[in-house]
């Protein structure tokens, strides 16, 4: 290849060309390269990604965390959760009888209902093409209302329970006299005080981070010149990410859209069906957690026969008081398995902490935690949340102690 290249725009899409070296070629000719993407010319169908939703409550403003817990008070007081556990937790005894269970799962549904029906409530999400503050969010749902209610009132908006939603969020009184003139008055109206909003976005921003900066000192978490330099510099790294992210084309983040996958005569291909991508990653995962069997001796059938699939044959008490006879064929790796099977001549008796203890053990635990809200379920910001909330964090202790003195394994699980 010669040293001449260069990029070319085919279709707004970015190829690359050249020239190959004299003698590549018959004759005293220069000859052409241009290497086209195949998607270009074959194309495929790409699926629609399926982008992760962002989850609540996070611990950043504590205002969210308070309303969080209050709501989730009001639903665990509103509905006897706090007796129905304590009630549950007395008369737990291993192993666990088919009536407690049947009651645990009833209130373990409840409790995990209500958790995320908080959460729904406290999704305070920015995504930063306006500096945030509360009068402009509250500026923007003006306008969303009266622009349903123009909707509604010529007969293309039939969604009352948004409406309603609306009307309490802003604490308007619906009036049904105002004519379709009056509504778009206020709709113009509310627009202006949005766009007002929009030229005092930086001043309306920083009253709205010294108000969360005092609520953050006033619960205990540093001073309010340093939480307000921090939340500058995290937003100004934000920023600078974002607009990174923008400028790469990478701002959209989801699940797989293609794969590449090996034929059994050794050819690839790609694959963009989202049913055959999503087998195709099933059957890899599949493999990789399946690739360790078979490599065991203890599942010859020799080591079968004495004991068992999950270690119920006869002579696992040999196994455990360290008399087993090993059979002669047995590798090094497994004659060194078996004889640290031993069970030790002494066991140590553990002594049992009272209850308090574990309960702040319990609370603790959660509170060293990182934040994480990808784990399944409820997340990790549930828990750290409820665990500064002296009812709720009991609640979950003892919904935590359960199976731990029973045996019982929660369907949830």
């Amino acid at each position: 290849m010669g040293s001449f290249g260069g990029r070319f725009l085919v279709h707004s899409n970015e190829a690359l060309g050249g020239f190959l070296s004299f003698g590549k070629l018959s004759g005293d000719h220069h000859g052409l390269w241009l290497d086209i993407p195949k998607a270009l010319f074959i194309g495929y169908n790409i699926p629609a990604p399926v982008h992760p939703n962002a989850r609540h409550p996070k611990l950043r403003d504590p205002r969210v965390v308070d309303h969080y817990k209050e709501l989730l008070h009001s639903l665990s007081t509103e509905s006897n959760a706090y007796q129905i556990m304590d009630s549950i937790h007395r008369r737990t005894v291993f192993p666990l009888s088919q009536q407690l269970a049947e009651e645990y799962e009833t209130l373990d549904t409840h409790i995990c209902s209500s958790m995320d029906y908080a959460e729904k409530k406290c999704r305070n999400l920015h995504m930063g093409a306006v500096p945030f503050s509360l009068a402009y969010k509250a500026a923007t749902l003006t306008v969303e209302y009266w622009t349903r209610r123009e909707k509604y009132t010529l007969g293309l908006e039939r969604n009352i329970r948004m409406l309603v939603t609306l009307q309490k969020q802003l604490e308007i009184t619906y009036d049904p006299s105002l004519t379709l003139i009056q509504i778009r008055e206020k709709l113009q109206q509310a627009q202006r005080d949005r766009r007002d909003c929009k030229r005092r976005a930086k001043s309306l921003q920083q009253e709205f981070r010294y108000q969360l900066a005092a609520a953050k000192e006033a619960a205990g978490e540093g001073k309010v010149a340093t939480i307000l330099r921090n939340m500058s510099r995290v937003e100004a790294q934000r920023t600078s990410a974002w607009n990174t992210k923008f400028m790469l084309g990478t701002t959209r983040n989801g699940s797989s859209t293609q794969v590449t996958v090996t034929n059994p005569d050794g050819s690839k291909s790609d694959l963009t069906e989202i049913e055959d991508v999503e087998s195709a990653v099933m059957r890899e995962n599949e493999r990789k957690y399946h690739q360790t069997e078979g490599g065991s001796q203890l599942l010859d059938s020799i080591f079968q026969k004495d004991f068992g699939s999950f270690g119920e044959g006869p002579a696992m008490d040999e196994v455990l008081q360290g008399t087993y006879a090993i059979p002669p064929h047995a590798t090094q790796a497994t004659k060194y398995f078996l004889e640290a099977c031993k069970a030790p001549d002494s066991f140590e008796t553990l002594s049992v902490n009272p209850i308090v203890s574990r309960y702040r053990d319990y609370a603790h635990s959660w509170k060293c935690r990182k934040q994480k809200t990808t784990s399944a379920n409820q997340h990790m910001g549930h828990y750290k949340a409820c665990m500064s909330h002296p009812f709720l964090s009991w609640l979950l202790f003892q919904r935590a102690a359960i199976p731990t003195i029973s045996g019982y394994s929660p369907q949830r699980h």
